[in-house]
């Protein structure tokens, strides 16, 4: 038998796969996706007049924009920690994993100009709509990778099924939150905007349950 060579395309293909290489990837992607949020946070110059007088004003005109990056980011970081706490479990990847791990990341890139319009116009229906609708194909890609590596048995072994089991729902929950924001939001924007900080919280929660159950 001919030993095989270092440096084949199987070897190749390994290196492809490895787990940190991805979670790195998805690491920069996130770190540059919430950078580009803060980069709308601008006010107008002031030329020839009080800033003193007129700062806090002119800061408060700008509170849709700021409130916009603070969902922006406070979705952003809860599927980067929601991400960290499945991948804690992964051990293999395959092709599959691969790719939904590829569309995950595209759409969090995507995040920020959805983000930026909903700073322009907080209660604009369509404009909570196109978010939504963002939030949902994040969140959507990110049951369906969880669900695949879970199938594909690519978890480590031993995983205890309770949770996975509360994952499934964290991700879920975060789906249909967004889904259910979007008829609402044409009924007030603002009860769809905080529908989206509600999914976290909930799924905080359910981390909270299972390791109350945990300790019994």
């Amino acid at each position: 038998m001919v030993a095989r060579p270092s440096g084949t395309i199987a070897d190749l293909s390994d290196t492809v796969f490895d787990k940190s290489n991805m979670t790195n990837f998805s690491d920069a992607v996130i770190a540059i996706a919430i950078t580009l949020l803060v980069l709308e946070l601008k006010l107008p110059m002031l030329p020839g007049r009080d800033v003193n007088a007129e700062f806090f004003s002119l800061l408060y005109s700008e509170l849709g924009v700021l409130v916009s990056y603070l969902v922006g980011f406070f979705v952003i970081a809860s599927l980067w920690y929601a991400y960290h706490r499945f991948m804690k479990y992964v051990v293999r990847l395959d092709g599959q994993t691969v790719i939904l791990n590829l569309v995950f990341v595209l759409f969090i890139a995507f995040l920020p100009f959805p983000t930026s319009i909903l700073g322009l116009y907080p209660t604009s229906p369509a404009v909570v709509i196109f978010f939504a609708l963002t939030l949902a194909c994040v969140s959507f890609t990110f049951l369906l990778m969880r669900s695949l590596t879970v199938k594909n048995g690519n978890l480590a072994p031993g995983t205890d099924p309770g949770i996975v089991k509360a994952m499934n729902q964290q991700s879920l929950v975060s789906f249909t939150m967004a889904l259910l924001s979007i008829p609402v939001a044409f009924v007030n924007p603002v009860v769809s905007v905080l529908m989206w900080i509600f999914a976290p919280a909930i799924n905080w929660a359910i981390i909270r349950s299972r390791r109350s159950t945990d300790k019994r």
